[in-house]
């Protein structure tokens, strides 16, 4: 049986999908915020085994890395239906470039530099913030591109997935051989490129769903928890 291949030629092949501007840019963003993020997975086991030596800390800040996408994930739904997806892709990825800076930046204050709590919330301010990321380009990607090239946008993002983690889990232990903090910089520039990225594409606004006659008699948070146990 032959295997199934997915195209690269034609409007609905690889080729055809980049061919889209926005979603070029999109992707290359995607491209460089996963990388960013695999990146600082591994580098934050490293780090905390540096500063407690124990594997204790380490499943500690494996749980705070994944905690948010189960706590966050719902919420960020919501609020990627209520706002301009393009924002918060954008500012999601400046957002988190800012709390990546912050662990070099701690490193050289007195009383912080070992402190393994302050890594710990870092973790999850970064996690949480990038639950907001997948929503809003979940929503974008089927008003830039046609019908026929989804399948194989979906295809490029598990792809980019995969890949980004095989590619973060072998360069993080060199890069942190060479200068322990030295990833957590190069996680900012890649996540400020995908930032700029976004901010550089041409992203149509989404009309908001019109309200139903229950929902005007209702106040805005009732809908927004309304919408949020939905979620759930």
């Amino acid at each position: 049986m032959d295997p199934i291949r997915l195209p690269v030629e034609g409007p609905g092949g690889f080729r055809g999908a980049l061919r889209h501007t926005a979603f070029r840019n999109i992707w290359f963003a995607q491209l460089a915020a996963q990388l960013a993020d695999k990146f600082l997975l591994f580098s934050l086991i490293i780090l905390a085994y540096h500063i407690s030596g124990g594997s204790t800390s380490v499943a500690v800040t494996l749980l705070a890395y994944t905690v948010p996408a189960v706590l966050f994930a719902p919420p960020a739904g919501v609020i990627a239906d209520r706002l301009d997806r393009k924002q918060i892709m954008m500012w999601c990825n400046f957002g988190r470039a800012a709390v990546v800076a912050l662990i070099p930046i701690a490193s050289v204050i007195p009383g912080v530099k070992d402190d393994f709590f302050h890594l710990l919330v870092i973790t999850l301010l970064f996690s949480a913030i990038g639950q907001l990321f997948g929503p809003a380009e979940a929503a974008v990607i089927p008003t830039i591109l046609p019908r026929e090239a989804l399948i194989t946008a979906n295809s490029m993002a598990l792809l980019t997935m995969v890949l980004t983690l095989v590619v973060g889990g072998v360069l993080a232990p060199v890069v942190s051989r060479i200068d322990l903090y030295a990833p957590y910089w190069c996680a900012v520039v890649l996540l400020v490129i995908g930032g700029t990225l976004i901010f550089a594409s041409e992203i149509p606004r989404l009309e908001r769903r019109k309200p139903s006659p229950v929902e005007e008699s209702r106040s805005r948070f009732r809908v927004m928890l309304h919408d949020l146990q939905e979620g759930i």
